[in-house]
């Protein structure tokens, strides 16, 4: 886990994570829009709701019925705190 000592909650950075299937849906459906003569355009693909890192950890934990071992390292160079997709367009 890179850094524990961010200005959220829990001082860990948060995200908005979102499912790998829901990302390839997304993309298809671009895809489809296009091949149906369709404009280009920017989207940004997420829920609009950031999770911690580590309500991710822990939430793995719980489903998993198990503690994961987590190393904890120092900060990433240029690592905002959060970062959550604005999902309107």
């Amino acid at each position: 886990m890179f850094g524990t000592d961010y200005d959220t909650p829990d001082g860990t950075c948060i995200r908005d994570y979102i499912h790998v299937s829901d990302l390839v849906t997304a993309h298809l459906d671009a895809l489809k829009h296009l091949r149906n003569g369709g404009e280009s355009g920017v989207f940004n693909c997420g829920y609009g709701t950031g999770y911690s890192v580590l309500e991710v950890i822990r939430a793995v934990e719980r489903a998993v019925g198990r503690k994961l071992d987590v190393k904890l390292a120092g900060r990433r160079a240029g690592d905002p705190a959060a970062i959550v997709a604005g999902p309107r367009r």
